[in-house]
């Protein structure tokens, strides 16, 4: 089932209309973007999918944070799961996830500022995000550790929490790049 999910992505990522969306500009825009619009993007999205064991499951109640084109929560939604897809104010996002039929929100994650959701989730990812960038200041452990404890206020009892990304810290304030969180 996931193959063919993940087939019928890339179908429509391949598609011309879906990449004359190339042309998008405006808010959030940067060229590093376009990179996005190669279907390899979709087969890193069908392989966390895999890791994380989500195609086994169905019925999840997910929070996306920075789901940028949206692949990983469009296949996680076409296999049954219910998931919140979030990133921050950015045209060419909005306009590629509307496309794939996903409802994109809004959501910008500050350092020692709580995230604003509301309910619990089973899953929460945030991949390949920048919310800690340098650009904005990068995140002190002090920062992270706050991060985490906010998260167990919106992650379920058995639920799980997976980041990916460079220089992000774990539960602990320990530097790593990948981390998944059990609270």
């Amino acid at each position: 089932m996931l193959r063919s999910i993940t087939d019928e992505l890339k179908s429509i990522v391949s598609s011309n209309e879906f990449q004359a969306m190339r042309s998008v500009r405006g808010t959030g825009f940067f060229e590093d973007m376009l990179k996005f619009f190669d279907i390899i993007y979709v087969d890193r999205a069908a392989r966390i999918v895999k890791d994380l064991l989500l195609y086994r499951r169905r019925g999840l109640k997910m929070l996306d944070i920075g789901s940028g084109f949206g692949y990983f929560p469009w296949i996680c939604k076409r296999l049954g799961h219910y998931v919140t897809t979030t990133d921050v104010p950015n045209e060419m996002y909005q306009t590629v996830t509307t496309y794939l039929g996903l409802e994109p929100a809004i959501l910008e994650i500050k350092p020692m500022k709580k995230i604003s959701v509301t309910g619990k989730f089973d899953v929460i990812t945030a991949l390949k995000t920048s919310f800690h960038d340098k650009r904005i200041g990068k995140w002190s452990k002090t920062d992270w550790i706050f991060f985490y404890k906010d998260i167990r206020r919106i992650v379920s009892k058995k639920g799980f929490v997976y980041i990916t990304s460079s220089n992000i810290c774990d539960s602990r304030g320990n530097r790593c790049n990948k981390e998944l969180y059990r609270p």
